[in-house]
């Protein structure tokens, strides 16, 4: 029993299926982190292609409309171009009814 008692053993054993548990758990997500851009890496390489500092794989510069598809989404990210204000509020309503005879 790798040198643990037969009244420990169990507890023991679960303690340490939980530490690889966990470990497991944190190495799958440091993996995930790594794979998937962050909202600030697209924000970031949106800013970029927009100001014109990113190069394509050809060392050219983005073209004019790549520029202008980067602003726009940049500027639905800060809601630049809304015609409506989002607006919440609590109100209280009443409704009174009067019946004439």
């Amino acid at each position: 029993m790798a040198g643990y008692s037969e009244k420990t053993a169990k507890v023991i054993g679960a303690e340490n299926l939980s530490k690889l548990n966990r470990f497991i758990k944190q190495k799958l997500n440091e993996k995930a982190n790594d794979r998937i851009a962050s909202q600030d890496e697209v924000l970031e390489y949106l800013t970029k292609v927009m100001r014109g500092e990113e190069k394509d794989q050809f060392d050219l510069d983005a073209s004019l409309q790549d520029r202008t598809k980067c602003a726009e989404l940049l500027g639905k990210r800060y809601l630049l171009f809304t015609d409506r204000i989002k607006a919440d509020a609590n109100v209280d309503t009443t409704i009174k009814v009067t019946i004439d005879d």
